[in-house]
């Protein structure tokens, strides 16, 4: 009783005091509970690490005796241990990796949220996974596909955008996803009646995909930009169009820090000249919030969005009103509510683009794209470093005698600097793929080409989880009857395993140090009254056709049954504007399963067709020798052989099958 009547008694006199005295004891348990749990999550780290390690070195000692016993190390790790496998501790998984041609492995531990790895050349565990290897993958269907852009994804994966010859219309745009070895999870098409196509990817922080590009099935003029979010698996959430009467294109878009969206690109329906860059900026629904024009008398492009980390904006691109020459590339940065607060053109005489952008680690900027002022040829790439306020670091070119441009550039983990895009100097074909890695003082490291005998570029280039790289472009070297899109996953040094060297190729490339012309224009912004929809859009999900080109060009080709020697199958090139065909048929009622096509035509423009029973299975354009076409899975008896041209006229060459599998 006696305590009870003390308590009224505090409690009844000091209540504002006893609550203060509440919230402290709230206050210190909440620090207990907190130090509590970062013990117990620190020490059990500490355990997971230290029985991650112990089981990689226990099962790297079983390795050594497999070879010790049959002087390889085992092909999978359930041949490991005399056919008992590895066996790693509960709750930890094994990913074993082997090459056959190295007689060595690499072996990643797993628990949890935790890795840790070891290969055979360096036994010690270290934290992390192992490469997940190199591989190539085309994607597409008999029209014109590409992958424009790619994106890194939460799960290690990654996520591709571009436009398609399925879905309803034209071209459309399309998104897929891709597990990190490369194995397509799903795909989706986007658009109406006309042509629309993505450049731009992003995956958003709910784990989904916003994507940007053009439409021209939607919207209030030629072409509208159009920005379209997606949940995790493919489900569209909502699309907007943004434009005015005339021709208005996104080209990039990202997340910002508030959740929104921000988005540039080219507008002709708004602005000071003949067309402008524009930025606008969304909130997490897709509202517009605001939207600027940037430009000149002449023309201005934003190739390129990023968020400083002043939580403004910087944009790359080109312009032809400022500079030094016909056209320069151009740097423009934003404060957070669009107020323009700087530009700086970069360039010479005469043309110059940048196409890419990355903020660096000390705050500055990287640009990248083409020259056709400075550097070794005709076109070279370039890549500009400027500081926090646009000054100047340094600029290097990259190139040889013909075209080169750098279409990306990523900032990789050693806070070096890897571009990509596409190359006439170096390579297999009259244009190859290209990724060169530079130091961070822009020294150049190594330089890798990609392609086959046709066309092959590189347009967009991440760094992957394990350190390596992952391009995505177009190719018509491989893949189906016209242009595909593909995904080519590079290691840490630039190459891709089991290459063959007419695929892949090391060049020694001409690097310059420009004393480039640097000026900061004072454009003229404008906040346009853009017209905005919301199109009710035509979705599917296409079958496409999937190819690996290393395996395509390292598979012995079979030995042809007739070789043509008097040009049954060969088509000159008959002039402007024509469709000339020869046609083969197999004698004796046999059915062709094969042929193999040589070709010289003007690349992009006139083409070379076979077709099978009236099927079409061969269609390209440029040079190439020999490439092998298999139709034993759909074989027939009458083979077409035609040249179709555009109404320039070029020198004589023509197009040749040359050789025939029947039985």
């Amino acid at each position: 009783m006696r305590m009870n009547s003390i308590l009224k008694k505090r409690y009844a006199g000091q209540s504002a005091f006893t609550i203060i005295e509440l919230l402290v004891v709230i206050v210190i348990i909440g620090i207990l509970a907190t130090i509590i749990f970062i013990f117990y999550t620190g020490t059990r780290t500490r355990a997971i690490d230290t029985s991650l390690q112990a089981d990689l070195k226990s099962a790297s000692t079983q390795l050594e005796l497999d070879k010790t016993s049959n002087d390889l190390y085992p092909s999978t790790k359930e041949e490991a241990n005399s056919g008992k496998g590895l066996k790693p501790s509960t709750g930890t998984t094994f990913d074993y990796i082997y090459s056959a041609g190295s007689n060595s492995y690499c072996l990643t531990a797993t628990k949890e949220d935790r890795s840790y790895y070891l290969d055979s050349t360096n036994r010690f565990p270290r934290n992390g996974s192992c490469q997940t290897g190199s591989f190539a993958r085309t994607w597409g269907g008999t029209g014109s596909d590409s992958t424009e852009k790619i994106v890194k994804t939460s799960d290690g994966g990654h996520a591709v955008a571009g436009f398609t010859s399925f879905g309803a219309g034209g071209i459309d745009a399309y998104i897929a996803k891709y597990i990190a070895d490369g194995t397509l999870s799903w795909n989706k098409t986007w658009g109406g009646a006309g042509d629309d196509s993505v450049n731009s990817i992003i995956q958003t922080s709910d784990g989904g995909y916003v994507i940007a590009g053009f439409t021209s099935s939607y919207g209030a003029g030629d072409d509208d930009s159009f920005i379209a979010k997606y949940t995790n698996v493919g489900a569209l959430s909502w699309s907007k169009t943004w434009g005015g009467a005339g021709i208005d294109r996104g080209i990039s878009v990202i997340q910002t820090s508030d959740g929104g969206y921000a988005m540039t690109g080219y507008t002709e329906s708004y602005g000071a000249g003949s067309g402008d860059a524009f930025v606008a900026k969304y909130t997490d629904d897709g509202i517009l919030s605001w939207n600027n024009t940037l430009g000149g008398v002449g023309e201005e492009c934003g190739y390129s969005l990023y968020q400083t980390s002043d939580g403004g904006y910087i944009i790359a691109g080109y312009t032809n009103s400022y500079g030094a020459g016909s056209s320069d590339a151009l740097t423009a940065k934003y404060t957070a509510d669009g107020t323009l607060s700087w530009s700086k053109t970069w360039g010479g005489s005469s043309t110059e683009r940048s196409y890419t952008l990355a903020q660096t680690s000390d705050g500055g900027y990287t640009i990248a794209g083409y020259t056709n002022s400075y550097g070794a040829g005709d076109i070279d790439a370039f890549i500009v470093k400027y500081t926090a306020d646009g000054t100047l670091s340094w600029n290097k070119t990259w190139g040889g005698m013909d075209f080169d441009g750098a279409l990306s550039l990523s900032r990789s983990n050693d806070n070096g600097y890897v571009i990509a895009g596409i190359t006439d100097s170096y390579g297999a074909g009259n244009k190859d793929g290209f990724i060169a890695k530079y130091a961070n003082d822009g020294n150049l490291l190594w330089s890798r080409t990609w392609g086959g005998a046709a066309y092959d570029g590189l347009y967009s280039l991440i760094q992957s989880a394990d350190g390596g790289y992952i391009a995505t472009g177009q190719t018509m070297s491989y893949g189906s009857m016209d242009y595909d899109g593909f995904l080519v996953k590079f290691d840490q040094s630039g190459y891709i395993s089991n290459c063959p060297a007419q695929i892949c190729q090391s060049p020694s490339v001409t690097a310059t140090n420009p004393a480039a012309t640097v000026t900061s224009p004072i454009p003229t912004v404008t906040n346009p009254a853009a017209t905005v929809t919301n199109p009710s859009v035509s979705e599917s999900s296409p079958s496409a056709t999937m190819a690996d080109p290393i395996a395509i060009e390292t598979t012995a080709k079979p030995a042809m049954t007739v070789s043509f020697s008097s040009q049954e199958l060969y088509v000159a090139y008959p002039g402007v504007s024509k469709n000339i065909c020869k046609q083969w048929t197999v004698p004796n009622g046999k059915q062709i399963k094969g042929f193999k096509v040589s070709q010289a035509t003007e690349a992009n423009y006139d083409f070379f067709r076979v077709y099978l029973d009236n099927v079409i299975k061969y269609n390209m354009s440029g040079v190439l020798t020999d490439k092998y076409i298999d139709t034993s899975t759909t074989p027939g008896t009458i083979l077409k052989a035609c040249i179709t041209t555009d109404e320039a006229v070029q020198d004589g060459y023509g197009g040749e099958v040359t050789g025939v599998i029947y039985n």
